[in-house]
């Protein structure tokens, strides 16, 4: 089996295993995904005697952990030829895709799993929740203030570049507590809004004096109201967009929302042991520990040298015991035949790095095995539990 990037003429080989796969030809997505999103030199694909079997495709994004932001590959649309099923063809294809990233400085990956069960044994772990709302509308009924005033955004929208920078000014506000976010672009916008008005979204901006402090990305469908994202500036921002969503109470009856996992609406509904859970949203991946290691920033306050010995079955460059001195907010991260003070496997470390578990919850699973207190107290200290929020669909 051959596994490298695709070519051009390669396209229409994609599109038809897509087809199969998720969407056919005639859904809308499928058709502006691959008119308007899709890059063949971001597509790698697995081929026996010159025909495609299986590929997937690496959509670059910079994420924002601890301190930097890191460009980032989200993996997404792996699709199997139905013939070439259970040979093994995607493990070959993800450890290739492991090694293009490398190549591209992508030290972390990140995707959204359809069964988790199914990217584990690639070391992928969740680091990403949601909070979760299944709801009767009705539920908002006194959780909402009239505040503002709400601007649809249509098709013309997108015709103004300088319009995204409204969207984006509440996007900073709302991230500005967050962690593991992406760092959207001018570019990124312009792709949302698209996408979303295809699908038959709709889009509403709340401003205050002139100046945005909200919006809504949502669907109306089956009698539901689809939050697709909520960002708000501040609470009374996110009380006026809780009462514009209840003011569909006559056309709606149930709300569905996937809203940041430090949400705290559901502590003032009126039955919050009903329709809210913490729902999995998105694993990650360390591709290159090394490189990922020293790429973030860390504590001025810490000063300290720990050895960590990480099992990686599938990136081998990533197999051994790393000397991680850590000084002045910095790592270097150094190979060592020098005996480890942590043990731990690379989909533990990537939840360490992505501050989703901390050390000692990560022992108590059995993840980490230590025989000093004093070097898991500085892993605890090195990476902080952090507040984790991703809200990309492709």
């Amino acid at each position: 089996m051959d596994f490298h990037l695709i070519k051009e003429e390669d396209k229409p080989s994609v599109m038809r295993l897509w087809a199969y796969c998720f969407e056919n030809e005639e859904d809308p997505f499928y058709n502006w995904y691959f008119n308007n999103f899709f890059n063949s030199e971001n597509t790698l694909g697995s081929y026996s005697e010159n025909k495609l079997m299986a590929n997937l495709q690496l959509n670059p994004y910079q994420i924002y952990v601890r301190g930097k932001a890191l460009d980032t590959s989200y993996i997404v649309g792996i699709a199997t030829d139905p013939a070439a099923r259970g040979q093994g063809i995607v493990r070959g294809l993800m450890v290739e895709s492991f090694r293009e990233m490398k190549r591209r400085k992508h030290f972390v990956s990140i995707l959204m799993p359809y069964r988790a069960h199914f990217y584990y044994p690639y070391d992928f772990e969740f680091v990403y929740h949601h909070l979760k709302y299944v709801i009767p509308i009705s539920d908002l009924k006194r959780q909402g203030a009239g505040y503002g005033e709400f601007r649809q955004i249509d098709e013309n929208y997108i015709k103004n570049k300088n319009d995204y920078q409204e969207l984006q000014e509440v996007y900073d506000k709302f991230t500005k507590n967050k962690h593991g976010y992406v760092v959207r672009t001018e570019e990124n916008w312009r792709l949302l809004v698209e996408e979303h008005l295809t699908e038959k979204g709709y889009i509403t901006l709340l401003l205050e004096q002139g100046k945005p402090i909200g919006y809504l990305f949502y669907y109306l469908q089956d009698n539901r109201f689809i939050v697709k994202e909520m960002a708000f500036a501040n609470i009374n921002a996110q009380k006026s967009l809780l009462k514009y969503i209840y003011n569909h109470n006559s056309q709606v009856e149930t709300l569905e929302w996937n809203a940041a996992v430090d949400d705290l609406t559901y502590l003032s509904l009126p039955d919050p042991k009903q329709g809210i859970t913490m729902y999995p949203f998105m694993m990650a991946r360390i591709i290159d520990a090394k490189e990922a290691l020293e790429s973030i920033d860390y504590s001025r306050d810490i000063t300290g040298t720990i050895k960590i010995s990480i099992s990686d079955n599938l990136a081998t460059w990533n197999e051994g015991t790393f000397k991680v001195e850590i000084n002045e907010g910095k790592a270097k991260v150094t190979k060592t035949l020098e005996p480890s003070d942590v043990n731990l496997g690379i989909g533990t470390l990537t939840s360490l790095y992505f501050g989703r578990l901390s050390a000692s919850e990560l022992e108590f699973l059995g993840k980490i095995s230590s025989g000093s207190a004093k070097k898991m107290e500085l892993l605890t200290q090195i990476f902080p539990k952090m507040n984790n929020f991703i809200n990309e669909y492709i």
